[in-house]
């Protein structure tokens, strides 16, 4: 992280003297950067330490200092962001999509996005004594969904569906923090755990080396779940992305994206922009969660859930939307 965070250093102290009546060139000495990120253990946690740690190493130079806070994950964060209660955070494209258009949000209309960070496949994994080897041999078996309410919970619960198979269907459920996934399955304490989560991951390498097999998502299970979600799009688990891992394993899964409100200052989401820019690759080679992050230069702002937001389009030097664009 070091070269990381040398260059956010150089971004940072870029214009930090406000501009006589500008406010893209505002103070932002002493800024505090709350992100939203998830739970211990979790890749949204692991994404959002580093890019605070980033910051957070020079924050004797560039007055600037980043917190990154725990939360329940991708919904929480959201909310959280239109609210007010966290400057930025990571999210899932669904949920982002899914708030945008509640009308009982009028918040949600100011949500910008400031880089698209990662993909998630969705992916299953069996337990070694599960006898499972295919997705339809899921009923009867005990199953982590997650909270309800929860974006695993709603991602499992589609899953169900395309499988035409109900909760009450199966063996048992649960709700196991990201801590806890280790000990259930290795320990046969529940038999499927179903997560979109990014890869490689330090956790499903360890699942895999108990005994834990990923299962596809076959193709006509595939077709019925995009078909009601738009934003699910096809993905796999590279070959050898794991130790043990010999073929790929096709799933589907969605984009994940930082986010923050149309209010916060362009100067600040700017330097955090120009700073994703300059270091892709080091990103990239620093934390292998990231591997599937685009060239902020080649993101298709018609393509996002949410506009770009200026900052971010000055520092990618791509047009943004029009201020004032729902």
């Amino acid at each position: 992280m070091r070269v990381l965070a040398m260059g956010l250093a150089s971004v940072l102290l870029l214009g930090t003297t406000p501009s006589s009546g500008s406010q893209d060139h505002a103070d932002i000495r002493h800024k505090l950067l709350e992100l939203g990120a998830g739970p211990p253990g979790s890749g949204f946690r692991s994404i959002g330490e580093a890019l605070c740690d980033a910051v957070n190493n020079d924050r004797r130079t560039t007055h600037v200092r980043c917190v990154t806070i725990g939360t329940a994950g991708s919904t929480y964060n959201l909310e959280s962001v239109v609210s007010g209660r966290v400057l930025i955070g990571l999210s899932q494209e669904d949920v982002i999509q899914q708030v945008r258009q509640d009308p009982k949000k009028p918040g949600a209309h100011a949500l910008r996005v400031i880089a698209v960070t990662h993909e998630s496949p969705i992916t299953v994994v069996a337990g070694p004594q599960s006898g499972i080897s295919d997705l339809r041999q899921l009923a009867g078996k005990r199953v982590n969904m997650g909270r309800r309410g929860s974006d695993q919970f709603s991602i499992t619960q589609t899953l169900l569906t395309a499988l035409d198979l109900t909760v009450e269907q199966l063996g048992e459920v649960s709700d196991l923090a990201p801590s806890d996934l280790e000990a259930s399955l290795c320990g046969n304490q529940v038999d499927v755990l179903v997560e979109a989560v990014a890869h490689p991951s330090p956790l499903f390498q360890r699942l895999l080396a108990c005994g834990g097999r990923f299962i596809d998502i076959p193709t006509d299970v595939a077709a019925r779940m995009r078909a009601d979600n738009r934003w699910l799009v096809p993905m796999r688990i590279d070959a050898n992305s794991y130790d043990g891992l010999p073929v790929s394993v096709e799933s589907l899964g969605m984009r994940n994206l930082l986010v923050t409100r149309s209010s916060t200052d362009d100067e600040t989401v700017f330097r955090l922009a120009h700073t994703l820019r300059r270091h892709h690759a080091a990103l990239l080679s620093e934390q292998p969660m990231l591997a599937t992050m685009p060239k902020p230069a080649s993101i298709q702002p018609d393509s996002l859930p949410a506009p770009l937001h200026h900052g971010a389009a000055r520092a990618y030097g791509l047009q943004a939307s029009p201020r004032g664009t729902p």
